[in-house]
C-alpha cells in the first residue's frame, strides 16, 4: 500500500500515531503522503511503523504501485 493509499480515509488520531511511531510530524506524515520526497531511512520508519502495510518500496517510489 503506498503512503498515499494509506492516508485515505484515516482519522487524524491515526495519523498522528502513525507519525510518532516513525519519528516524525504529522505535517510529514502528510506530505510524504501528498506526493514529497522521503528519505531511505524515514522510508525504513515508517514501513515498521505501518507493521508493514506500507512497504519501503511503496513509500520510497509510489508511482510504480499506484494505479
Amino acid at each position: 500500500m503506498t503512503p498515499r493509499q494509506w492516508i485515505k480515509g484515516r482519522s487524524p488520531e491515526e495519523i498522528q500515531k502513525l507519525a510518532q511511531k516513525a519519528g516524525t510530524s504529522p505535517g510529514n506524515i502528510k506530505t510524504i503522503c501528498y506526493g514529497g520526497n522521503v528519505g531511505k531511512v524515514m522510508a525504513e520508519e515508517l514501513c515498521k511503523a505501518s507493521g508493514g502495510i506500507m512497504s519501503e518500496m511503496e513509500i520510497l517510489y509510489p508511482e510504480r504501485f499506484e494505479e
